[in-house]
């Protein structure tokens, strides 16, 4: 004897499936797409961030570098009790090769960055140093004077392609 089957509601037998429905598919679709996409900006912001940190090292070490060999010379030019803030008679501003005292260095601009002995260092394209000497008030080293206090400000600022990267400052003192 044979039964029929009826389904009745609530009693729905489960159907064997196979496959996925197009539902499913786009679902899937659309997660990975927002997975994909959030990954590729993390990594696009990994590169920038490793540019802009390879930028500042590179910036800071030219700004060192002109600030070290400034601070390295006398407060004032050799042989004179006063002097201005001012190169003196055969200190060019293009060539630092003749540079003796800290205050030759005021408002010297090059772009590339060359060697101490005028000579363009390699790699530098697009970089840009420049250096302002100020007087100083000795109590506020911030302060800047119209006379000389016995103290100068030495301020590097290092550009790639216009865009400021850092401001490297170093002080020199009128010291016996």
């Amino acid at each position: 004897m044979h039964r029929a089957r009826t389904n009745w509601p609530g009693t729905a037998r489960k159907l064997n499936r196979q496959g996925l429905n197009m539902v499913e598919v786009a679902i899937s679709s659309l997660i990975v797409g927002v997975m994909l996409v959030a990954s590729l900006r993390v990594v696009g912001q990994s590169f920038l961030t490793q540019r802009m940190n390879a930028d500042l090292a590179t910036a800071q070490f030219l700004a060192e570098g002109i600030l070290s060999e400034a601070l390295q010379l006398s407060y004032m030019e050799p042989g004179l009790t006063t002097s201005g803030i001012a190169r003196e008679t055969g200190e060019l501003a293009a060539n630092r090769t003749n540079y003796d005292d800290v205050d030759d260095y005021h408002n010297y601009n090059e772009s590339p960055p060359k060697s101490k002995d005028n000579v363009v260092l390699t790699g530098f394209t697009g970089w840009q140093r420049t250096v302002t000497v100020h007087w100083v008030n000795h109590a506020n080293l911030t302060q800047t004077s119209g006379t000389d206090t016995g103290f100068k400000r030495v301020t590097v600022v290092v550009r790639r392609n216009g865009t400021l990267i850092t401001t490297a400052r170093g002080f020199r003192g009128n010291a016996p």
